[in-house]
């Protein structure tokens, strides 16, 4: 899916070399940027843009981060709900612990939606939700893709695409990630973080047509179409409608970046069953009692709370453990699968391994029945409520997760 959007970049850029007396945005050195300002220069003949600039160039900048706090610079465009916006993103200056990339936007209460290349843990893209002096919605901070094709010391071009409250991020033509961020209207600009950056290059379109455009190509590219977008990873997991697959590079990423869902909201009382297939741990953690390579069946909650099943892979911990919310986050460990904790007898780790959660809806919370090839496992009930996506996501691991199905039971009397 290389250059996913390439072609609708260059009629992006045709189009401004063709906007009669729209040259690049100036401003002067130091000039703060007012939210909302408008550009003068609007595309002839785009009636679904009354109001907006239609699609212009967007003037060169250089931004600085001295310290490890965000500095956001926003492109001289007005306040809008949909666009996209594009730019070559170079780093010129480091720190420790950095990040450089796009910002979609902030208000006169701050919200952002950024989309950045972050140096931690190897490096990689991340998107990244702040809203403050309101009350915080659940769908804050970093959420990381599992692949990235950034280089931002030789330049990396990204783009952000706003359409209402959904977010879509690409990196390189290709898309990464779908976001859903309820905010007002935003300005897109660029982000810095303990570290200087330039940014050329940069398209700005609010025209309704290009912008649909652009999300039916990334719509068309997206395993289900897009939906299961919760923790979507688009590039580097191979994800269908009842299986995932989690590489062999896998085995370097912990949960937050290789984390992904299936399509379909549920609630009452259902069964959930997958098979997983061909687990491989990293082998610097198989025997290891801090660092344990596990797989994780995810249940989210439109509430913000996430409850985990994990399915321990090493040799050391080949074993059930759950993190769900009871009075708090809470782990906790169950048998051991083969009934030996020592490294002598692991679980058939290559082999199918059957899993059947039979999830109960009893009010204001849910109970969990966890068998394990047809073996109750572990009971444990969660305080989380109302209706659930499911998903999983690997920490150390590789393999596949197949045969995804998700049955509704009737409730019990």
């Amino acid at each position: 899916m290389k250059k996913l959007l390439a072609v609708l970049l260059c009629v992006m850029l045709a189009l401004v070399s063709l906007i009669a007396c729209s040259p690049a945005v100036e401003k002067e050195e130091g000039q703060d940027v007012k939210h909302g300002q408008n550009v003068e220069q609007k595309q002839e003949g785009s009636e679904a843009n009354t109001g907006g600039v239609g699609t212009v160039s967007v003037s060169d900048a250089s931004v600085t981060s001295a310290t490890k706090s965000y500095v956001r610079k926003d492109a001289e465009v007005p306040e809008a709900e949909k666009y996209m916006f594009t730019a070559t993103v170079t780093l010129t200056g480091t720190g420790s612990d950095y990040r450089v990339g796009l910002s979609a936007g902030a208000n006169t209460i701050p919200q952002n939606m950024d989309f950045v290349y972050m140096s931690t843990n190897g490096g990689g893209i991340a998107s990244y939700a702040t809203l403050y002096g309101a009350e915080k919605r659940y769908d804050l901070g970093y959420r990381h893709m599992y692949q990235s094709f950034a280089d931002p010391s030789v330049g990396v071009e990204l783009s952000i695409i706003r359409d209402g409250e959904f977010f879509y991020f690409i990196c390189e033509g290709e898309l990464m990630q779908i976001r859903e961020f309820d905010i007002l209207a935003t300005v897109p600009g660029f982000a810095v973080y303990n570290c200087t950056a330039s940014f050329e290059d940069a398209v700005y379109t609010d025209d309704a047509s290009v912008v649909d455009a652009a999300i039916e190509q990334c719509m068309a590219q997206a395993p289900n179409g897009g939906v299961g977008y919760a923790y979507s990873n688009f590039s580097g997991l191979v994800l269908s409608g009842d299986s995932v697959v989690f590489p062999d590079n896998a085995v370097q990423k912990p949960f937050e970046y290789t984390k992904t869902a299936f399509a379909g909201s549920y609630s009452g009382d259902v069964t959930v069953s997958f098979t997983t297939s061909g687990l491989k741990p990293n082998p610097a953690y198989d025997t290891s009692g801090n660092l344990w390579p596990k797989l994780a069946f995810l249940i989210s909650y439109e509430n913000g709370y996430e409850d985990m099943l994990c399915i321990g892979v090493g040799k050391k911990q080949d074993r059930l453990e759950t993190c769900v919310f009871t009075e708090f986050r809470q782990w906790h460990n169950h048998a051991d699968f083969t009934g030996d904790t020592s490294t002598a007898s692991v679980i058939d780790r290559e082999g199918d391994i059957d899993f059947r959660i039979e999830i109960s809806d009893v009010g204001n919370f849910k109970a969990y029945r966890i068998y394990v090839n047809d073996v109750l496992f572990a009971l444990r009930s969660s305080k989380s409520y109302g209706p659930m996506t499911f998903g999983f996501a690997s920490e150390y691991c590789a393999g596949q997760v197949k045969d995804f199905k998700v049955e509704t039971r009737e409730v019990r009397a």
